[in-house]
């Protein structure tokens, strides 16, 4: 169907406080700093979210005059290139949004997904911090979550990861290494002792090569995540057969359409897809949920309700979580509330 012509394009430069400091790789954020973006056309409203990382993406300073500069001509009818993938999958999820919406249905229905509860996450950062791990576990706990994400690297792995089996005897626990054990093959191999549902990017995002032979010398599925940037890159991990799973975040990749692309390489190769997170705000993790719900997105995931992450208040309905099971909006476009008033009052910026 034909979509109507877009009036509007606006951003927000938002700063939100954490919750407590996420730490992983020698990054530690303590505010998160992102961008929502809103398109109309005609009647109906899109929603997007910009979330770089530091130290993992472009930094948030080029996304933002990215989504300066490339705004005002999306509404002039231009369609300029885009630089920064975080700021191209803002836009791209707003006009996801709204193809669904002028179809009337979810926008897990449009991306090709069943609707279906998908396991949610919690990601436990702070290496060598035993009192904050085992804080973030029980809070994690306490909200719902059955699948936890420790993240590691050498001489913190064998800890964390008790501890969670400890706190959770009945849960899942999956590990990310962040890259961090590129000239240490016996502790990488070590982690596979641990009852894990996954070791998320043991070794150096180049070294294909050796997370194959990693793979072949383990039980434990290997997920590359770092070197997943594109389909090229997809496809050069399948080909050499070094993952049992692919992480797909829209955000780095640059949309929901080119997520849909590398998801639909990794199933017809007979590989998995995980749904990574990017700590968004719920407007971003709902985009992601909706993804999630494709055949092919069996592991657990990282999404969760963005009150876990940070301690302002609500910018959209939280997604839903019960017994550790996600589930999607059954409204039709992306199927939450976005609360404009909240995010005016902490917006640092706006362009529109």
């Amino acid at each position: 169907m034909e979509l109507p012509q877009l009036e509007s394009a606006r951003a927000w430069l938002l700063e939100l406080p954490m919750r407590r400091v996420f730490a992983a790789r020698g990054t530690e954020i303590k505010l998160r700093k992102i961008a929502v973006v809103n398109l109309t056309a005609g009647d109906f409203d899109g929603w997007g979210e910009c979330a770089p990382i530091p130290g993992f993406t472009q930094s948030i300073d080029e996304a933002w005059a990215e989504l300066q500069r490339i705004l005002p001509l999306f509404v002039s009818g231009e369609s300029p290139e885009l630089q920064v993938a975080t700021a191209r999958c803002a836009l791209d999820q707003a006009r996801m949004d709204i193809e669904a919406s002028a179809k009337g249905v979810p926008l897990w229905q449009h991306l090709g997904g069943t609707g279906r509860p998908v396991t949610g996450g919690a990601v436990v950062s702070s290496p060598g911090d035993s009192d904050a791990v085992e804080a973030q576990l029980a809070d994690a706990i306490d909200r719902g979550y059955r699948h936890f994400k420790i993240k590691v690297e050498p001489g913190w792995d064998h800890q964390p990861v008790g501890m969670a089996h400890d706190m959770a005897p009945d849960a899942s626990v999956g590990v990310d290494a962040n890259g961090a054990y590129p000239d240490d093959a016996t502790a990488a191999k070590a982690l596979d002792d641990l009852n894990l549902a996954y070791i998320e990017q043991p070794l150096a995002p180049d070294d294909l090569a050796g997370h194959a032979e990693l793979r072949s010398a383990i039980d434990a599925p290997i997920i590359l995540d770092e070197p997943i940037v594109d389909l090229a890159s997809a496809k050069a991990a399948i080909d050499l057969e070094a993952a049992d799973a692919l992480v797909v975040k829209p955000g780095k990749l640059g949309g929901l359409r080119p997520a849909l692309a590398i998801h639909d390489a990794a199933v017809d190769a007979g590989i998995g897809v995980r749904l990574g997170g990017m700590i968004e705000t719920d407007i971003g993790r709902a985009h992601s949920l909706a993804l999630a719900t494709l055949p092919g997105f069996e592991l657990p995931t990282d999404l969760g309700p963005a009150e876990r992450s940070f301690a302002a208040g609500r910018l959209a309905t939280p997604v839903h979580i019960e017994n550790g099971l996600l589930y999607p909006p059954t409204g039709s476009g992306l199927g939450v509330e976005v609360d404009e008033d909240a995010i005016d009052k902490i917006a640092l910026e706006y362009v529109g």
